[in-house]
C-alpha cells in the first residue's frame, strides 16, 4: 500500500463561476473566443506545478541512468557478440525479438495496466532491462570459458532471446506508465514543458552511456563492462521506489474486458491523426534499426582492417556520442 503522504494529486481542472460559463456559452465571435481562451489560460495552471516539475525532472534523471546502461548495451551488443564470441547474428536477432514483442504487446497492455499503478508498473518493468543486461553478462563470461554448458551456442541463443522477449513486453509497460505518470502531473498549459524536460534528460542517456562505453572498453573486458552497466541499471531501478504515487485519471480507472481493450486498440488505429503519426513511428523504427544493428558494420569497414576490436569499439562509441548529442538537442526544443 502507498502511504497517503507519498501521494501527489493529479491536475485539478479549472472551475468557472456562472458569469464565466455564460461568457463561454455565448462566445460565438472571434473576440469572445479570445476572451474565453484567456479565462481558461488564467485558471489552468495546476496546483503545486513547481513540485510536480521537480518530480518529472527526478523521474527523467532515473530514466537517464537506466537507459545510459540499456541504450549503450543495445548499441554495442551486435558488435561485441560478433568479436570474441563469433556470433555475428545473435546481437541483431536479440534486438529484433525485443522490438517485435514490444510492438505486439501494445494490443493487450491496456488490460495489464488495469492492475498496476503507474509507479509500480515502472518499477516492475525496469527489471526487464536488468535481465537484458544479465544476458550480456552471461554471454561475455563465455569469451574465456567456452567449455561450460551454458556457453554452448544453443544455450546462449535461447537465453538471450528469452530475455529479449521479457524486456520487450516490460518495455511496453514502462512507456505506457511513463506517459500516464507525467500526464497526471501536468495540464495542457505545462504539458510541453514537462515532457520536453523529461525527454531531454532521457536523450542525454545516449551521450552519457556512450561516453561511459568509450572509457570503459579501453580499460576493462566485455564481461566487466556489462557488470558495470548491470549495477547502474539495478541502482536506477531502486530509485523508482522514491517516486511519489499519483492517481490515475478517472477514465483510466475504468476496467474493461480484454476483448474490449483490443477492440479499442484497433479503433484507435483507424483515427486519421493516429495513422499519420504511425508513419513517423515507422520511420523512427527504421532509423533505430539502422543504428543499432548496422551502423557498427559501416564504422568497421571504414577503418583499417588491422584495427583492434578495442579501437573499433571506441570509435563506434564516439559515433553514438554524436548521435546522442543531437537527440538531446531535439529533446530540448520544447
Amino acid at each position: 500500500m502507498e502511504n497517503d503522504s507519498e501521494k501527489i494529486s493529479t491536475v485539478e481542472y479549472p472551475q468557472f463561476n456562472p458569469s464565466e460559463e455564460k461568457l463561454m456559452k455565448e462566445g460565438n465571435n472571434s473576440d469572445d473566443r479570445l476572451i474565453n481562451n484567456l479565462i481558461i489560460s488564467s485558471n489552468s495552471n495546476p496546483p503545486n506545478e513547481r513540485k510536480n516539475l521537480f518530480i518529472v525532472t527526478y523521474m527523467g534523471f532515473i530514466f537517464m541512468l537506466l537507459f545510459s546502461a540499456f541504450n549503450t548495451s543495445q548499441n554495442m551488443l551486435p558488435e561485441i557478440y560478433s568479436q570474441k564470441l563469433k556470433l555475428s547474428y545473435l546481437g541483431n536477432t536479440t534486438i529484433m525479438v525485443l522490438y517485435i514483442v514490444l510492438g505486439s504487446s501494445n494490443i493487450i497492455i491496456g488490460k495489464v495496466m488495469d492492475y498496476l499503478t503507474f509507479k509500480r508498473a515502472m518499477f516492475i518493468a525496469t527489471w526487464g532491462y536488468i535481465l537484458f543486461l544479465a544476458g550480456g553478462v552471461i554471454a561475455t563470461s563465455c569469451e574465456d570459458n567456452e567449455d561450460r554448458a551454458i556457453c554452448s551456442e544453443g544455450a546462449l541463443v535461447a537465453l538471450n532471446l528469452i530475455f529479449a522477449a521479457i524486456v520487450g513486453f516490460l518495455s511496453c509497460i514502462i512507456w505506457v506508465a511513463q506517459v500516464g505518470y507525467v500526464s497526471a502531473l501536468c495540464d495542457e498549459h505545462s504539458k510541453a514543458k514537462f515532457f520536453g524536460i523529461f525527454w531531454a534528460l532521457l536523450q542525454f542517456s545516449q551521450v552519457l552511456g556512450n561516453v561511459l562505453t568509450a572509457i570503459l572498453l579501453n580499460y576493462v573486458s566485455h564481461f566487466t563492462y556489462f557488470i558495470i552497466l548491470l549495477i547502474l541499471a539495478s541502482g536506477s531501478a531502486l530509485l523508482f521506489l522514491l517516486l511519489p504515487h499519483v492517481d490515475k485519471p478517472p477514465e483510466q480507472g475504468v476496467q474493461k474486458p480484454l476483448k474490449q481493450k483490443i477492440v479499442d486498440f484497433f479503433i484507435c488505429l483507424q483515427v486519421r491523426e493516429m495513422q499519420i503519426f504511425s508513419i513517423f513511428c515507422i520511420f523512427a523504427g527504421i532509423i533505430m534499426g539502422f543504428y543499432t544493428g548496422f551502423l557498427y558494420k559501416v564504422i568497421k569497414h571504414a577503418l583499417p582492417e588491422d584495427e583492434s576490436d578495442k579501437d573499433v569499439n571506441e570509435k563506434t562509441a564516439f559515433v553514438f556520442i554524436c548521435l546522442g548529442i543531437f537527440e538531446l538537442l531535439g529533446g530540448m526544443k520544447e
